[in-house]
């Protein structure tokens, strides 16, 4: 529901319709114009990478830290902007990782799509009442998603579900190993040195105890069951940064994208994120850190959408129980299990090819 103001601000940003719809321009909302990442940005690289100049790729900001990210071909504007809102007006396509601007009636001639930004994993009551309809497609990640999107107490979208999978996680698939080696560059991090990324998501609450991991002993773990050198670093959700960093680990929460360290990382810790999906992908080691399960389900987000015992990944509610899950590790259970999981949640994206598929859908080319 607009608010007062919102309707009369729409009606305004309207007298723009006079402008003509331009075949060639392309919009990106980014995390509501915060990021440069997830699935607007590996989309926007590979029409770069492939067709050069013949599409105007046009991103837009909030800080200008966020702009500096972006690559000089495409074109910025700040959120909220004349530009930003004449932009939106005369796109062919406008595409989002989350949702659409409230204000901006788009019109038929338009295709917005929503690329989402994970596995529909967690529950989502969508309390902010967001009127996923006026997308016209979205896409999905797995069967599980395509489920989600229709249910009417999430998202309950009734337009068209592309089954590409998500084009952010062509890289984790294909293996990039050019991106992995600059990730390491970046964070001065050897390339033979091992990564374990401790990526918890979001929580409502300001608790500090889903975050307490002994991350001395937790290295020490790892090096006794896998051997090698191992660097620890930790990613709170963008939504939660500012919290304290811990000792003995990196952090790396500023790093502008999550799927370059995905990519560059031997082991994943989360612990309700969808991340644990993309990392599987790559068939390497996820344990769940879930201490705080019950308060979770119970406060924060409700029931998951699919049962958090059933998944493959050792889980552990506390520092002690982790490391003996890290010592008790088993490589070929643990991947006869994740193949398992994959099939049952009806895995799209195999190949690495799910930005081409996107391309040659809604670009016909």
């Amino acid at each position: 529901m607009l608010t007062k103001k919102q309707k009369i601000e729409r009606a305004v940003i309207s007298v723009l319709k006079v402008l003509p719809v331009k075949e060639n321009r392309i919009s990106f909302l980014c995390y509501n114009c915060t990021q440069y990442s997830c699935n607007p940005k590996y989309i926007t690289e590979y029409l770069h990478r492939t067709y050069g100049d013949k599409y105007e790729l046009i991103w837009f900001y909030t800080d200008e830290n966020v702009r500096k990210l972006f690559p000089s071909y495409v074109k910025a504007y700040r959120k909220n902007s004349p530009a930003y809102f004449c932009s939106l007006l005369t796109s062919r396509f406008v595409i989002s990782n989350v949702t659409l601007p409230r204000v901006v009636d788009f019109r038929k001639e338009q295709i917005c799509i929503n690329t989402w930004h994970g596995t529909a994993f967690k529950g989502d009551s969508n309390s902010h009442g967001n009127d996923y309809n006026r997308f016209n497609y979205f896409l999905a990640e797995n069967e599980l998603t395509a489920g989600v999107l229709r249910r009417p107490d999430s998202f309950a979208y009734t337009g068209e579900i592309e089954k590409t999978g998500m084009p952010r996680n062509d890289c984790l698939i294909r293996g990039d190993s050019e991106r992995a080696a600059k990730v390491r560059e970046t964070l001065g991090i050897r390339q033979d040195e091992k990564i374990l990324l401790y990526a918890p998501t979001f929580r409502d609450t300001e608790g500090e105890d889903a975050f307490e991991i002994d991350f001395r002993a937790l290295q020490q773990s790892l090096v006794d069951r896998f051997g090698g050198e191992w660097r620890i670093l930790l990613r709170f959700h963008h939504m939660q940064k500012g919290r304290p960093s811990a000792e003995h680990a990196v952090d790396v929460t500023s790093y502008p994208d999550m799927q370059e360290l995905l990519l560059a990382s031997d082991i994943l810790i989360t612990d309700y994120s969808s991340s644990m999906w993309d990392f599987s992908l790559m068939q390497k080691p996820v344990f769940l850190f879930s201490g705080d399960l019950e308060h979770y389900i119970k406060e924060e987000r409700g029931d998951f959408y699919y049962p958090y015992s059933r998944l493959p990944f050792p889980t552990a509610a506390d520092s002690r129980e982790l490391c003996s899950r890290i010592a008790q590790f088993e490589e070929e259970a643990y991947l006869s299990a994740v193949s398992e999981y994959h099939r049952e949640l009806g895995r799209f994206n195999i190949c690495g090819d799910a930005t081409e598929k996107f391309v040659k859908k809604f670009l016909k080319s």
